[in-house]
């Protein structure tokens, strides 16, 4: 089995050597690993090639692309999965590392499960701390692995996952915005059938000064991208057939609340995001059960944009339909 890693390169001269040395040290000999330079103004490509020249006798297939201008993360991506040969793929962001054996980790439990769609690591910070992960099977399938996502078990980032390449080729990122890994995650929920967890760490993620997150536009083309996501997610839903009562409100309530909550939104967003919600509501009341409509009744009453009243509304909503909303502001 091959495993396709996609790694971004852009601006980061300080990181990149110390995220190939992950890549080579995985000990596991299948691997084609793809860079593509994204034209940053340091010397990270330099570098990297530079790397790429002093591996040549590795058992690992090196492939460099180029863009002929930056387009983003998400291009970057993009351009990775379209000549991607692996069996599986997974990204890997410039600045941050695989752990030690993660990939063999990884690939244990497809040897012990199958042919399982998406395999989702646990993550460790550079400060040492380990992300929380609410999944406690190691194996899910069928709607039980749907249902990690909709209950927001399942880790809405891009990287740390192996997923099949079929699945991923049939995916885009959506290019110009931050944030993109939320639609992307959503599409693998829609086209995912089975899913494992490792319990194992496997991959350490970097906070570094100069990442997107840390830039000082951040919060303000957060919200603008954040309608983009949301419209493209409500699209995704409106055109789902549901094989069963889908428990619809989690989703709309992780995104739709977050957007509420977002830096910079206001009482315009928040009564354009309620109006579309409680549209939405409507239109799929024969997926709510007597529970979640009523609780669906709050989005009526007349009350302006409140930080303070939609933290205290949505963790209402999360104690009451026991969701697991994420906190975007």
């Amino acid at each position: 089995m091959t495993i396709s890693i996609i790694i971004p390169v852009y601006n980061v001269s300080a990181y990149i050597q110390r995220c190939l040395d992950s890549v080579v040290n995985q000990g596991f000999n299948n691997i084609e690993c793809i860079l593509v330079d994204d034209c940053g103004n340091d010397n990270s490509v330099g570098i990297a090639l530079n790397y790429i020249n002093c591996h040549t006798n590795s058992d690992i297939s090196f492939k460099m692309l180029h863009h002929k201008k930056n387009r983003g993360l998400s291009a970057a991506r993009n351009t990775g999965v379209e000549i991607a040969n692996g069996d599986y793929i997974l990204f890997l962001d410039s600045d941050d590392e695989l752990a030690p054996n993660a990939l063999n980790n990884m690939y244990n439990l497809i040897l012990k499960y199958g042919n399982v769609d998406v395999i989702q690591g646990i993550f460790s910070r550079n400060d040492n701390t380990i992300a929380k992960h609410m999944l406690f099977k190691e194996y899910y399938i069928g709607n039980e692995a749907k249902d990690a996502y909709l209950n927001n078990d399942m880790c809405l980032t891009a990287w740390n996952k192996l997923i099949k390449n079929k699945i991923a080729k049939q995916i885009k990122f959506i290019e110009g915005i931050i944030n993109e890994d939320n639609p992307w995650s959503f599409q693998v929920f829609k086209h995912m059938n089975s899913m494992c967890v490792c319990k194992k760490i496997t991959y350490i993620y970097y906070i570094t000064p100069n990442s997107i997150m840390s830039s000082p536009s951040y919060q303000a083309k957060s919200l603008n991208c954040f309608k983009i996501i949301y419209d493209n997610i409500i699209h995704e839903m409106e055109s789902m057939k549901m094989d069963r009562a889908n428990p619809l409100q989690k989703i709309l309530n992780r995104y739709v609340f977050g957007f509420m909550l977002m830096p910079g939104a206001n009482n315009s967003t928040f009564e354009q995001t309620k109006n579309r919600l409680i549209k939405l509501y409507k239109e799929n009341r024969r997926f709510l059960n007597t529970r979640d409509y009523i609780i669906s009744r709050s989005l009526y009453l007349p009350y302006p944009y409140c930080a303070k009243y939609a933290k205290a509304l949505r963790q209402c909503l999360n104690r009451m339909c026991k969701l697991h909303i994420i906190d975007y502001g």
